[in-house]
């Protein structure tokens, strides 16, 4: 009988043969060998199973799905593969270290950790989404690091995760650093323990990180995480993650891909980048149900937030008549004293002004030479560019 690895990387693709290379050298490059890598392609129409078979190397595994089927569908598929002790995940466009496997072993074998997690840079392919954020093509970025371990205990770190959103009457007391499926390796018994309870392992949200991050965090007492970039988020135009970062991605989303662009528990329809996240919090509240209820919604803080971002919106020149229609609409079913608090804060005329300052700073050259400056690395950020001769 073989032996079974100790890790599994689950590597799920559709149609990304000009990164995928990338990705998986990154996995056969680890200094830690005892890994399967999972490669599962999404019935893909260009060149991808012909990249894979390419690696001469046993310890890649292809699977295929019979047809293209749904976000979530395909990562189940790919997961149901696994055979290693522990399984962390790796996008079809992303990257690990050479280290990023032994470094996670070397906390398992101290800690008996369940759930390890890294910093996560990121790397900027090319394109449009680069020149938004002042990035050279093929540039890596990275808030500083300790490279020291923290062990953080699971219900206070859900409760931030929470508090970060505005979700709870509760300050976020420490950066929400929370475990990302790409940055993480999770022991195999998480997993089996969802799918016992669930039926499924990954839900058909958007925001899926946020969704499995508390989950996940709720079946364990402690969460390590090693302030050590050992991962690579990749960033391109086709990235699935920066499709709702502005509002014209977001109507995209809902044209493209409305399998995503769906909520379930949030009041308002807003297709932002918060309310996506809000969702999935919010559903992952309502599916654990008695698991975590020392977790109390906050809406006064919901509403609050989705206002800004419809005030924000409206002061980039865009009619959001619609969208405030049907904020104030829907705010009017809820409670009396939610209406009144909401109404107090955004009544005052300090929220309106804020915005407008914000955005006016934002937009002014002053500030763009500012934060030139700072992203050269003296505000905790980290960057490394190709040069222009590359």
């Amino acid at each position: 009988m073989n032996k079974k690895p100790f890790f599994s990387v689950v590597l799920p693709t559709l149609n990304r043969a000009d990164y995928l290379p990338y990705a998986i050298r990154s996995v056969l490059n680890q200094t830690f060998e005892d890994f399967e890598l999972i490669v599962s392609d999404n019935s893909s129409t260009d060149d991808t199973q012909a990249v894979v078979l390419q690696f001469s190397d046993n310890r890649i595994r292809y699977v295929k799905t019979e047809e293209k089927v749904p976000m979530d569908k395909s990562w189940e598929f790919a997961l149901s593969h696994a055979e290693g002790e522990y399984i962390t995940f790796l996008g079809d466009d992303d990257a690990h270290s050479s280290i990023y496997l032994e470094s996670i072993k070397e906390v398992i074998d101290n800690n008996k950790a369940q759930i390890i997690s890294c910093v996560m840079a990121d790397y900027h392919y090319q394109d449009n989404l680069i020149q938004e954020k002042k990035r050279r093509p093929e540039s890596l970025s990275s808030n500083f690091f300790t490279n020291k371990l923290f062990v953080y205990d699971s219900q206070q770190l859900i409760k931030n995760i929470f508090a970060s959103l505005g979700l709870i009457q509760e300050t976020a007391s420490q950066t929400a650093k929370i475990p990302q499926l790409i940055n993480t390796a999770y022991h195999k018994s998480i997993f089996s323990r969802i799918k016992s309870r669930f039926g499924k392992v990954f839900p058909n949200v958007l925001s899926g990180d946020f969704y499995l991050a508390i989950i996940c965090m709720s079946f364990v007492d402690k969460y390590f995480f090693l302030d050590s970039p050992l991962s690579f988020h990749g960033i391109s135009p086709q990235s699935t993650t920066s499709s709702i970062s502005s509002r014209e991605k977001g109507t995209s989303l809902k044209e493209n891909q409305p399998e995503l662009a769906v909520f379930y528990k949030v009041p308002i329809n807003l297709f932002v980048p918060y309310n996506f996240s809000a969702d999935a919090l919010m559903l992952a509240k309502s599916d654990l149900g008695e698991a975590i209820n020392y977790i109390n919604l906050d809406l006064v803080g919901y509403f609050i937030h989705i206002f800004s971002y419809i005030h924000a919106i409206e002061l980039e020149g865009h009619d959001v008549s619609a969208e405030k229609e049907d904020f104030f609409k829907v705010l009017a079913e809820h409670d009396r004293n939610i209406q009144q608090e909401v109404n107090s804060v955004i009544s005052t005329g300090k929220n309106k002004l804020k915005n407008k300052l914000r955005l006016t700073f934002f937009n002014h050259p002053l500030y763009q030479k500012i934060r030139n400056i700072r992203n050269q690395g003296t505000s905790g950020k980290l960057i490394i560019e190709a040069s222009d001769n590359k």
